[in-house]
């Protein structure tokens, strides 16, 4: 198994140092757009037990005694985690909600960019759900200004609960649009 974990982690601390830039741009673009306030700042760090140690196999031999006495195995790629952090502080606690949709919406986008890397030649579909839900004004304008890059993005399926609000934004872009209201 510890030739496979290796793997794992390596192919994990490698995603992540290349989506960590390409999300804290998306970030920037979406949450900064107010001059009076700091700017925040973004960060995701992979945890692994192998940081420790690059042999899961001696972890496993140190910590056999735990794990028997867990009944489980207390080391290994299956406990890995992320954690993110907003302004140097745990995002889970300290965002707000419109910090926290900004948050997954920039993870969105950095994955989306790197899915194009990987495949120049195809555009993958974006879903965004409820898109200005929790959003206030400035990161909603910022939002669209981003996603109506033509050069970025290919189709893209957004939708909200306020048509009201969603026709004027559509409209300021002068970009193609259709609505389906329900």
């Amino acid at each position: 198994m510890s030739a496979p974990a290796r793997y794992i982690y390596l192919q994990r601390r490698q995603f992540v140092e290349q989506l960590l830039p390409l999300f804290q741009q998306y970030y920037h673009q979406i949450a900064n757009h107010y001059p009076q306030h700091q700017p925040e700042t973004t960060h995701i760090t992979y945890l692994s037990d192998l940081d420790e140690s690059d042999d899961l196999y001696s972890l496993h031999t140190q910590r056999l005694a735990r794990d028997k006495a867990a009944n489980r195995t207390t080391a290994g790629t299956h406990l890995d985690e992320l954690t993110f952090l907003l302004s140097e502080q745990p995002a889970r606690q300290a965002a707000s909600q419109g910090q926290r949709k900004t948050y997954l919406l920039a993870l969105k986008f950095a994955q989306y960019a790197l899915m194009r890397q990987a495949q120049p030649q195809r555009r993958p579909i974006l879903l965004l759900d409820d898109l200005f839900d929790k959003l206030d004004e400035d990161r909603t304008r910022a939002l669209l200004q981003l996603i109506a890059q033509r050069d970025q993005f290919g189709q893209i399926f957004l939708t909200d609960t306020n048509a009201a609000r969603l026709q004027p934004l559509l409209e300021e872009l002068q970009r193609d649009y259709r609505l389906f209201p329900l």
